[in-house]
């Protein structure tokens, strides 16, 4: 009951918002992903966002740019399935790391530093911004029809497959954040 709730009350958010778009497009102004539509919290939700990007002028309000945001965001989800180079201490993945993970999932939200990189992750290389979101699209393809085990989270230890899901949701919407797109 609560999730409907959250879900009608981002939908009313969307449809208000997205009404005063013609206003905005007016101005030429950008406008944030997250201002345009309430968090997506299903795999599905988030390719079919992230594909109505592709025919968008895409830009980043934030230090990374937004083919090194989809990319970060790939790379995570890539390294669910092959592994993260690094890790927290067990003791901060069993303490903090499960209970940061666990008050994310209750709130359906993600905070985090949104320039800081995986823990011993390659570097990140320039590409174009749309090879990096479809980079991104087959990343959660192919974490979707995944069945091997997955490795433990570098941060969060060990996770269930939705648990995944919801950390590769929660972890995408809030780089969206800083992702607008050009409505002029």
């Amino acid at each position: 009951m609560q999730n409907r709730e959250v879900a009608n009350k981002g939908r009313r958010k969307a449809i208000k918002l997205i009404g005063g778009l013609s206003a905005l497009t007016i101005l030429g102004a950008g406008i944030t992903i997250s201002q345009l539509e309430p968090k997506y919290l299903s795999l599905d939700e988030v390719i079919i966002q992230l594909r109505s990007l592709q025919s968008s002028t895409i830009q980043s309000t934030g230090a990374w740019s937004a083919d090194h945001i989809f990319n970060h965001c790939a790379q995570s989800i890539e390294m669910s399935m092959q592994g993260y180079p690094e890790h927290k201490s067990p003791l901060f993945k069993n303490s903090l790391g499960k209970r940061a993970f666990k008050v994310f999932g209750y709130q359906q939200h993600m905070t985090h530093n949104l320039s800081e990189a995986i823990p011993g992750a390659p570097a990140i290389s320039s590409t174009s911004t749309k090879l990096a979101l479809e980079r991104l699209i087959v990343a959660l393809q192919r974490f979707e029809h995944y069945q091997d085990k997955l490795a433990p989270h570098f941060a969060y230890g060990e996770l269930s497959k939705d648990d995944y899901r919801l950390a590769h949701i929660l972890h995408i919407n809030n780089h969206l954040e800083e992702i607008t797109i050009d409505v002029s």
